[in-house]
């Protein structure tokens, strides 16, 4: 996520400051529709669709937490890195 990929960057600051330069950044730049993420392709529209399946699936259980563990495909995974590696966030 570009979360993860700029908390790396400018260790030095809080995430809060580090958001308000990211805005900044991209105020000055192209905004692009998901389905044209370079990185993800647009899987990331699908969130709240996992969210829901999630949701209907629990909804006969009672709990207090979970853990959802995620299996990335390679592809986006061999993108972040390189975006990774542009940065020079790794």
């Amino acid at each position: 996520s570009l979360g993860r990929i700029f908390a790396r960057i400018d260790s030095g600051i809080t995430n809060k400051e580090r958001v308000k330069q990211i805005g900044k950044y991209l105020k000055k730049h192209e905004i692009i529709d998901a389905d044209n993420c370079w990185i993800c392709s647009g899987l990331v529209k699908e969130i709240q669709h996992f969210a829901d399946l999630i949701s209907e699936s629990l909804e006969d259980y009672q709990f207090e937490t979970f853990i959802i563990g995620v299996k990335i495909d390679e592809d986006i995974i061999e993108r972040e890195q390189k975006l990774l590696d542009f940065t020079g966030s790794e």
